[in-house]
């Protein structure tokens, strides 16, 4: 039996977020849908405004690498941007998982992505007679055609905003939504293809008073006398679910490890640098006119720990001094 290359299913939010009417899922947890159809409405919040929420991850050998990670995620950036909470983690899990099943590749490495919006738009017509504030949500999961490179290489580009705006935003500019994973991409992908623009793969984000912040949609670590460093999530930053890996990898084997506020000076002085997401490494090897050293071999026994240390990944990210900023 041939399996697809690419599952597209759509959730019932009502398994999925608490007090959201089932709309007309009759209790199913998904439901396939093709790939290749159109099933997003016009009317829907999500294509109007990109007022929504996602998650992205690998799927390898038919586990989605760090799911519980992402979860937990996506409940922080729902609450951050008033979306009904989440039931729990393993209703999120099952879903996802089915969505992988119903894949069936084991031997082939894979993406799942969902994507949640607030709904249908309440002030349209359309809105009005279908189910306006309930979640819409969809899960894919596809073939990876293009592995990570092995090496990037980025460029600095301010985010426009100093440290101290972004640390005090979670209580005094709720609004900016500072810290959400939000279907809001296109300045990220403004950043990317601005990074081509001047001849790199990816840019890399910094405060006006010269801070590191992440890339356009990734996080970063570095290194520097052994010791691995990367920008506190109290930067305005998402909190990277590859960069938890990679602390958990680096607790295993014993190298220093610490979340800190990184300055631009320090990230150009490093002794190495990697970019990360999706529990995928890759090593940079420039930074605009600095180069660096490319531990390529360091990002392939990381990436072989994600997916077979999955239970001490696990209990490492719930520890203290992780939960804070979920």
């Amino acid at each position: 039996m041939t399996m697809p290359e690419v599952v597209l299913v759509e959730a019932n939010p009502a398994l999925l977020f608490k007090g959201v009417n089932d709309p007309g899922f009759d209790g199913a947890p998904i439901r396939e849908v093709d790939p290749y159809g159109k099933h997003l409405s016009v009317f829907d919040l999500g294509f109007i405004r990109g007022d929504g929420i996602f998650e992205a991850t690998s799927v390898v050998g038919g586990v989605p690498l760090a799911m519980k990670l992402h979860i937990a995620r996506l409940g922080r950036s729902a609450r951050l941007q008033d979306l009904p909470e989440l039931t729990g983690e393993q209703e999120w899990l099952d879903v996802c998982q089915a969505a992988i099943d119903l894949w069936g590749q084991p031997e082939e490495t894979g993406t799942i992505r969902l994507l949640i919006s607030r709904g249908a738009d309440p002030v349209t017509t359309v809105g009005q007679a279908g189910h306006p504030g309930t979640p819409t949500i969809f899960i894919f999961v596809d073939t990876v055609r293009t592995p990570r490179p092995l090496t990037l290489t980025g460029t600095l580009l301010t985010r426009g905003y100093s440290l101290e705006l972004v640390r005090t935003a979670p209580e005094r500019h709720p609004w900016l939504l500072i810290g959400a994973k939000t279907l809001s991409y296109t300045a990220n992908m403004a950043t990317y293809r601005e990074a081509v623009r001047r001849g790199a793969d990816f840019g890399i984000y910094t405060s006006t008073d010269g801070y590191v912040l992440e890339g356009g949609t990734s996080s970063l670590v570095l290194m520097k006398d052994g010791k691995l460093t990367t920008p506190i999530p109290d930067v305005g930053i998402l909190h990277g679910t590859t960069q938890q890996e990679v602390f958990a990898y680096a607790e295993r084997r014993g190298v220093p490890h610490e979340y800190a506020f990184v300055t631009v000076e320090e990230l150009l002085d490093a002794d190495f640098v990697w970019n990360m997401g999706g529990s995928r490494l890759s090593a940079v090897e420039r930074i605009d006119d600095v180069s660096f050293a490319a531990d390529t071999e360091f990002a392939a026994q990381a990436m072989a720990f994600f997916e077979t240390e999955r239970a001490y990944i696990e209990e490492y990210t719930t520890g203290p001094g992780i939960q804070r900023w979920l």
